[in-house]
């Protein structure tokens, strides 16, 4: 159902004049409590009477609550085949959707997310629910050093962010530093239980994570991976194909939900590939 943007605004104008009285410093402290007081904490109803809550301090955030099953329903069927007490390494996490559902489903997470604004969401969502996530910010590549994230946006929820294993040489609001670590080198040097499974969602960056993976890809233990990638990017989806079927992996599902078919999505698919 749509909303009338402009009255909304309208609303929010008429109630900052009714403020005006207080003063500047009482002014600031009742819009603080007002906006803390009307952020929403949505309520997604999953199966057997459990409930996930996702705080949504912006419209992007509650989109994405209130789209909880109809943006990937592949990517929940996908974590519903996973034993209890297996190990998820879900790499771009966002704000943590699928992380707390696997989690709610006794799956043991790792969240890696590199943007603070979503890794501080993802953590407010973790202690709505009480749910243990290993969430850390981190963005994972092929090589470990510190890089820059150049950011799409700097809203809460916002995907599309690019990663440069360069120092930005100065940095603005769309610009954030950040720890890029290989993925074999968080089980190598800093003993992060290897996964069973593993989620890749990075806008680009998939076959320079993989490649960073070469290690684990090898490991038995490594069951499944779903990532999503772009087929008009030829070169990078060859090679990142390439990549797992070379480590013992076949494709067995591309999917894209109805909700995100569009000109701009055409060749995007999440890939689930298993052990041969």
């Amino acid at each position: 159902m749509s909303f009338n943007r402009n009255l909304l605004l309208g609303f929010s104008r008429i109630l900052q004049c009714a403020l005006m009285p207080l003063g500047a410093t009482r002014r600031d402290r009742a819009r603080a409590v007002l906006a803390a007081d009307l952020v929403p904490d949505i309520t997604v109803s999953l199966a057997g009477g459990k409930s996930l809550r996702f705080h949504c301090p912006n419209e992007l955030t509650c989109w994405r609550a209130q789209t909880f099953f109809d943006k990937e329903p592949e990517t929940l069927r996908w974590i519903d085949g996973f034993a209890e007490g297996a190990v998820l390494w879900d790499i771009g996490a966002n704000v943590g959707l699928y992380s707390l559902y696997a989690a709610a489903r006794g799956t043991k997470v790792w969240a890696f997310e590199p943007s603070a604004a979503n890794y501080a969401c993802l953590n407010r969502n973790q202690a709505l629910n009480g749910l243990q996530v290993h969430a850390l910010c981190l963005a994972l590549s092929d090589t470990t050093k510190v890089g820059s994230l150049q950011l799409s946006g700097p809203e809460i929820g916002a995907a599309l962010h690019q990663l440069t294993l360069e120092q930005a040489g100065s940095v603005d609001d769309l610009h954030q530093s950040v720890l890029s670590v290989r993925p074999d080198d968080l089980v190598e040097m800093l003993d992060v239980p290897p996964p069973d499974h593993i989620k890749i969602d990075v806008d680009g960056l998939e076959f320079s994570i993989l490649r960073g993976a070469a290690g684990l890809l090898r490991q038995p233990s490594l069951r499944s991976i779903l990532v999503e990638l772009d087929q008009s990017d030829t070169d990078a989806y060859q090679q990142a194909v390439g990549l797992l079927e070379s480590s013992g992996f076949r494709l067995a599902e591309k999917a894209r939900a109805p909700m995100n078919d569009s000109p701009a999505n055409a060749s995007i698919y999440n890939h689930v590939f298993v052990r041969s």
